[in-house]
């Protein structure tokens, strides 16, 4: 088999769209120059916006402050108080609900962990302090997920990876380690958790590195009563790895199984599996190389599209498979009805060369190094599968987003969910795309917004940063930072650096 590195290609492609959106009912701009640092940003439906921040008080001995800013939907701030917090114990695991925001702070390799709840309809933050009296010293802990008076996160430390509990109520934890027979439990990493409604199920994603050629890949589910099943192996087949997994529930005892898979452990992603398992036994898995898959290729130029299927042909008369290798961020199944949909963002890494002057010994030595300049964006795609593994359509589009982000995650939004539609959008950085599909696989229409500006009119953005997330109803909230000058303005400053928010509409 021979990959094919295809996203560079991607250089040339500019977006065209329809339709235009409407940018922007209202605009608030933060200072960056004020006392705060860390912002993030929340949406909670109708209950508003959310910006959590960190600020310090006092000299030396200064106090650390936890602040949860709320603003309404008119984007009008509303009184909130903050709490002290301790900075030695980092916030390093956060889940949010409408009404509430959970931030789990812990300190390598020490005993305290605490939780902060902050509950918007009380505009209040407490503090709770989870009493832990195993022995064990956690490296990390990350997954938290709140199912009422119970949170769950998985916890990593020298004797592998383990389940942890929290009872809100009591401020108590219990934690369950995990085994895999035959594997020291040192190799065994979480690679993802899901919770599934339907079930009152957790879904661990566990990755089992046995040397530094081979790998497998494992599901295992644990109840809210902190009790876990046996560990399924859902290895694709032989010669093929898993790379990241995602779990549908079908009635109350299947689950269908979708994921990407590569030829190494360490290898880029080269297709797609969808199976399904009843009883803890996968009972079907069909896989889909990306380069077989229809409309892969369609956000290329058709001149590139032409050379690599004339590539693909010519490998195929030879008795052998071209693959395609790519870097990508999943999201959740959706279902619909008795299927299901599967969005992927593809992405690669990128460099720029840096020279390096060094002296030593009065000698000066010059030197040149290639440095790590962040993840290029260039495609998305959406495919329906049948429960039992079909992939129905697929349709995939550009998203060569304008910056480039140094942590790779999900950048696609569901702005509407209908009975037989689905609409997605994204930002990045200086426009809103928006996507809407039927669940036939038909393309109902594309629509882009005028660029996210300011409300001066001599206002010059020269960097820009944003993000989008679903808001409420028709309404999407576009935040992010911006670097803005103004010559023309006497009531504004020259040169200004600040956090903005935007309320969206979709009309």
């Amino acid at each position: 088999m021979k990959h094919l590195i295809i996203l560079s290609l991607l250089l040339i492609c500019t977006f065209s769209f329809g339709q235009e959106l409407k940018t922007s009912e209202k605009r608030v701009e933060i200072e960056l120059k004020d006392d705060r640092f860390n912002e993030e940003v929340f949406p909670m439906g109708k209950n508003g916006v959310v910006v959590k921040s960190f600020s310090r008080e006092g000299g030396v001995k200064y106090k650390a402050l936890l602040h949860h800013d709320l603003y309404n939907t008119d984007l009008e701030l509303e009184e909130t108080d903050p709490i002290e917090i301790d900075l030695k114990l980092p916030i390093v695991s956060t889940f949010e609900t409408e009404d509430d925001i959970y931030h789990l702070a812990f300190r390598r390799k020490k005993k305290p962990i605490c939780i902060y709840q902050f509950d918007v309809k009380d505009k209040s933050t407490k503090q709770i302090d989870i009493e832990y009296n195993g022995d064990i010293k956690f490296r990390g802990i990350d997954y938290l997920h709140v199912v009422g008076q119970q949170a769950a996160a998985m916890g990593f430390s020298k004797s592998g990876m383990q389940f942890l509990l929290f009872d809100l109520e009591s401020q108590t934890v219990t934690a369950t380690p995990i085994f895999i027979e035959n594997f020291k439990p040192g190799r065994i990493i979480a690679t993802n958790m899901q919770y599934l409604e339907e079930v009152k199920k957790f879904y661990i994603s566990l990755w089992v590195i046995e040397t530094s050629r081979i790998s497998h890949a494992y599901l295992i589910d644990a109840d809210l009563e902190g009790q876990l099943n046996a560990p399924m192996k859902i290895d694709e087949s032989e010669g093929r790895f898993v790379k990241s997994i995602t779990v549908g529930q079908v009635g109350q005892e299947d689950l269908v199984i979708a994921g990407t898979y590569g030829n190494g452990p360490y290898s880029a992603n080269t297709g797609i599996y969808f199976g399904t398992s009843s009883d803890g036994e996968i009972t079907d898995m069909t896989s889909y190389n990306f380069l077989d898959i229809p409309n892969y290729l369609d956000y290329l130029p058709e001149r590139a599209q032409r050379r690599i299927e004339n590539k693909k042909e010519r490998k195929e008369s030879r008795g052998k498979e071209l693959e395609a290798a790519e870097l990508l961020v999943m999201h959740n199944l959706i279902p619909v009805d008795d299927d299901f949909l599967l969005i992927t963002e593809a992405y690669y890494p990128t460099y720029r060369t840096e020279t390096r002057t060094t002296t030593s010994g009065g000698k000066t030595t010059t030197t040149t190094v290639q440095v790590f300049d962040g993840y290029q964006y260039t495609h998305a795609m959406i495919a329906k599968f049948s429960r039992e593994g079909e992939m129905l359509w697929s349709q995939v589009f550009k998203m060569y987003l304008w910056y480039k982000p140094f942590v790779a995650r999900t950048f696609i939004r569901i702005a509407g969910k209908e009975q037989n539609s689905i609409q997605l959008v994204y930002a990045d950085g200086k426009n809103i795309y928006s996507k809407s599909f039927s669940f036939d696989g038909e393309i109902l229409n594309e629509k882009t917004s005028n660029p996210i500006n300011t409300e001066n009119d001599n206002d010059k953005i020269k960097d820009s940063y944003s993000n989008i997330a679903f808001w409420y109803d028709k309404y999407f909230l576009s935040y992010g930072v911006q670097d803005i000058k103004n010559r023309g303005d006497v009531d504004v400053k020259r040169r200004r650096k600040v956090f903005f928010m935007n309320k969206v509409s979709f009309e």
